[in-house]
């Protein structure tokens, strides 16, 4: 996979190159394949952005109004009441003030109501909440928070931006149906925040029909960095004073398009510094990407997971191209300008910092131990003659230069500490303070064990050791990465499409392990092995980011939580990669058929499954076809032409797929090796039992002896 190409570094004849600029030749087919998986994405996504009536998901609800507190000067904490700010909104009145204080003695006084009702009713702990829905600790995979039972309102056309009460998970969850609560607990509340409501320890414009109805008025999402929602404010706050905020609310769902199309630029510069001489996998890994169906719902409403996947796959290439190239000035500030990025996002920013920081400070401790070559003008004379009129061997003053060149290896340490700790300074200077108020708020940095006592969903959470196991968690978690899992099985159409993209990956990766194996090769111990270990140390910093990002979920789900495919996301460019490598390794891949078929298909997907979460969320959406339905909807946001809008986005994700097609046409042509199996250097098959179709290459005739 990652062998280098025939004739030049990218495998381009000496005609493509026009002499010497093949690197150029290569970057520009690049760059216009990442530009068509840009407008593919543009297209999926914008259609979410735009078709998706305003806060039909109580995250985004969250995220919008920690973004609007940003505006107005302060951070919220959590467990305080949602402000409904905008129209539609859900949340408190505007005008109603709760102190955090306010909100912590409801909290306390609504737990020890939920711990009474539940001794009464013979359920262990405060995690049993009456009137819970049944079979939600069961299906815990696809169920939601829970909200109240005695409000079900129905889908309102005439307001379509007020979130409904009823279940609903909101992009990249595994949010489902819920059956309707019985009679006979119809009168209890089901949640923390109702609890609030009935007990008291509120202000009365907190309580009542305009007050708390459910936990997504309660702020849960205030345990996250400012980053995304301090940029998050700037076109809110512009919608709120022109006395547009719908506008605004529309604005900032574009800006979050712009952070995942940039999350898919540096996807493909991952990619490129990883594999510098398999183009075809960065152009291939940005496209696949881009058409992941929980990767584009987050990225076509207000969540913060695009611009996490951005900046931290930023620091991610940052760091590979300090340990391929070499640290400078330049590259140090852009490395640690992306990691201070990645964790002012989110907290899983923070744990791929923990790896990126120490990385970078052994690639400056390999790197200072390289040989240096002596710059020209630090060239010493030649040596004098010796006594006996002898002249010094170039060869020998070489060997004292290369020695001179080297340094000690207590400053090969030294610089790399020295490195960590400068990263560890600027984490610590630029956003400490976040964690620090986290820690001292909530008693850990990150809030988790907070958000888990609000909201507590299991009284007896599986553990590690059945989550490892369990093969319904991972095939809700696999399935949950195209969208609600609940809607994949609606009808035959789309059921089979995981299953067969697995069939598809796992023909291909076996594939490429094989051609892998075939030019494997073991180093000559003469070898550098400097460049040997920065190269293994850059694959081991990719395998452990994802080990981390993985054992997050686990440890969450562990816990209580609720099984959120989308908490994956930060590992996404990796599976996009392990995807891209085993379809070009299959039959057409020289041309690129398979990824451009795969990306094609990726994208139909997460169109129809938008629709259909559309008839989810709107009921009354379900009788049109997916074309009426995605029109529709259009209208319910406010569009005015949705037939123009639509044509318009099918025309970009059209021209997208053949900016794509074009591109890979080139670069897989020169990259990819010839299927299935290549031959062995001196030229017999791999196997004697390949077809005999490929040829022993011809022997040059033997010279004969001389006598």
């Amino acid at each position: 996979m990652a062998t280098g190409l025939s004739g030049n570094e990218h495998g381009l004849t000496q005609r493509e190159t026009g002499g010497g600029g093949g690197a150029a030749v290569v970057r520009r087919w690049v760059a216009l394949g990442v530009v068509g998986a840009g407008l593919v994405f543009a297209a999926l996504a914008g259609l979410t952005a735009l078709a998706m009536p305003p806060f039909t998901s109580g995250d985004e609800a969250q995220h919008t109004s920690y973004a609007l507190d940003v505006a107005s000067g302060t951070l919220p904490v959590l467990g305080t009441p949602v402000h409904a700010v905008l129209p539609g909104m859900p949340g408190i009145p505007a005008d109603c003030r709760v102190t955090p204080e306010q909100a912590r003695a409801g909290i306390e006084i609504a737990r020890l109501g939920v711990n009474s009702r539940s001794h009464g009713t013979g359920r262990a702990g405060p995690a049993a909440v009456p009137g819970a829905v049944p079979g939600a600790t069961r299906d815990r995979g696809r169920t939601v928070k829970t909200v109240s039972s005695t409000v079900r309102a129905t889908p309102d056309l005439l307001n379509p931006g007020r979130a409904t009460p009823g279940p609903g998970g909101g992009s990249g969850s595994q949010g489902a149906r819920t059956s309707a609560v019985p009679a006979s607990t119809a009168s209890r509340p089901t949640s923390l925040a109702v609890q609030m409501s009935v007990d008291g320890g509120m202000p009365a414009c907190a309580r009542g029909s305009r007050g708390i109805r459910g936990n997504t008025q309660m702020t849960y999402t205030a345990n996250h960095p400012p980053l995304f929602y301090a940029i998050e404010a700037v076109p809110l706050k512009i919608g709120l004073e022109a006395g547009h905020p719908i506008a605004g609310f529309r604005a900032a769902r574009l800006v979050n398009i712009g952070f995942g199309i940039l999350a898919l630029v540096a996807v493909a510069w991952l990619v490129r510094e990883l594999l510098p001489g398999r183009p075809d996998l960065a152009v291939g890994a940005a496209a696949i990407t881009g058409v992941i169906g929980m990767f584009v719902n987050t990225a076509g409403q207000v969540y913060n997971d695009a611009l996490a996947v951005l900046t931290i796959t930023l620091a991610l290439a940052a760091v590979v191209v300090v340990l391929r190239r070499g640290p400078s000035t330049g590259r140090l500030v852009v490395l640690g300008a992306a990691v201070l990025a990645a964790a002012s996002t989110r907290a899983s920013g923070l744990l791929a910092a923990g790896l990126i920081v120490p990385t970078a400070g052994i690639a400056v401790a390999l790197h200072a131990g390289l040989s240096r070559a002596v710059p020209p003008r630090d060239v010493p004379s030649p040596p004098p003659p010796r006594a006996d009129g002898t002249v010094v061997d170039e060869q020998e003053t070489g060997r004292s230069s290369e020695r001179r060149g080297r340094l000690p290896v207590w400053r090969q340490v030294g610089r790399g500490a020295a490195t960590t700790v400068a990263g560890v300074a600027v984490l610590v200077a630029g956003i400490g303070w976040f964690y620090r108020r986290n820690q001292s708020l909530y008693g850990d940095i990150t809030g988790s064990g907070l958000i888990a006592r609000m909201f507590p969903t299991s009284s007896s959470p599986m553990s590690i050791p059945q989550i490892l196991r369990s093969e319904a968690f991972w095939s809700a978690i696999y399935r949950g990465s195209f969208g609600r899992v609940a809607l994949i099985g609606e009808g035959p159409v789309l059921r089979p499409v995981p299953t067969l993209l697995l069939w598809v990956f796992a023909a291909g990766l076996l594939l490429a392990v094989a051609r892998w194996v075939a030019r494997w090769s073991l180093p000559g111990l003469d070898s550098g092995w400097r460049s040997r270990t920065l190269a293994v140390v850059a694959w081991l910093l990719i395998a452990l980011h994802v080990v981390v990002v993985t054992a997050t979920l686990v440890g969450y789900v562990a816990a209580g939580g609720m099984w959120f495919a989308r908490y994956l996301l930060p590992a996404i460019p990796i599976a996009a990669l392990l995807l891209a490598t085993a379809l070009a390794a299959l039959p057409f891949a020289r041309r690129g058929l398979p990824t451009v078929l795969v990306v094609a298909g990726l994208g139909a997907f997460a169109a129809v499954m938008f629709t259909r979460e559309l008839a989810f969320k709107y009921p009354v959406l379900a009788r049109y076809h997916p074309a009426r339905r995605l029109a529709a909807a259009l209208v319910m946001s406010g569009v005015h032409s949705p037939a123009a809008v639509l044509w318009l986005l099918a025309l970009c994700a059209g021209l997208g797929l053949g900016c794509l097609a074009c591109s890979l046409w080139t670069l897989a042509g020169s990259a990819v090796p010839r299927w299935p199996l290549p031959r062995w250097p001196g030229g017999g098959p791999l196997a004697r039992w390949l077809p005999r179709r490929w040829p022993f290459p011809r022997r040059p005739p033997a010279t004969p002896r001389l006598s």
